[in-house]
């Protein structure tokens, strides 16, 4: 009887990746009381094709996000940052070859709030804040953001200042001090 093992050409992640039967004796032998009777010949083994898909890692740990004044986006700045990733498959995280997590968030509302929430993102249909995967082997990996750590920061209004130039008209004395605009060249500056 036939115990045998596979092994894919490579070790990284990619689809229709030809597969053959190990050649380690370890792994692929022969089995049962007539074993002795036989040599195992690895020539001409049979092979087939599989993927290896990309392994999902997950975000915990926890990050401060800063407070920012209004301006048109959801783009927001971690500023405190104690993330990390789970599911990393042990050979990745060697300093030479180390997964890290690149974090990147958003908040949920460009407009202006208190203890507005601020989740990580990957997807650019939210926000152009993306969080990503760096090293070498960060192609084998997905970011799974489900469940990831969240924080809440505020959006602040914006000031806005009256810039340019105007005049009035001459008015008589009435007791009041309500002037009549005449010409306005008046705008708004850091809108």
């Amino acid at each position: 009887r036939l115990e045998a093992g596979a092994v894919f050409d490579t070790n990284t992640v990619g689809t229709n990746i030809t597969v053959q039967i190990s050649t380690n004796t370890n792994v692929t032998k022969l089995v049962g009381d007539s074993a002795a009777n036989y040599i195992l010949s690895f020539s001409n083994r049979p092979e087939t094709a599989s993927d290896i898909n990309p392994r999902p890692v997950y975000v915990i740990g926890d990050f401060d996000a800063a407070d920012k004044i209004y301006d048109c986006t959801n783009t927001a700045v971690i500023s405190s940052n104690g993330l990390t990733l789970s599911n990393v498959a042990s050979c990745d995280l060697t300093n030479t070859n180390r997964l890290a997590l690149d974090p990147a968030a958003v908040f949920a509302t460009s407009t202006v709030g208190t203890n507005i929430e601020v989740r990580l993102n990957t997807n650019p249909a939210v926000g152009a804040n993306l969080s990503t995967l760096t090293g070498s082997s960060a192609s084998n990996y997905f970011l799974d953001l489900t469940n990831a750590p969240t924080s809440s920061a505020d959006i602040t209004c914006r000031p806005v200042y009256v810039v340019g130039s105007f005049t009035v008209l001459e008015k008589t004395y009435d007791s009041t001090n309500t002037a009549s605009i005449n010409s306005n060249a008046l705008a708004l500056s850091n809108v």
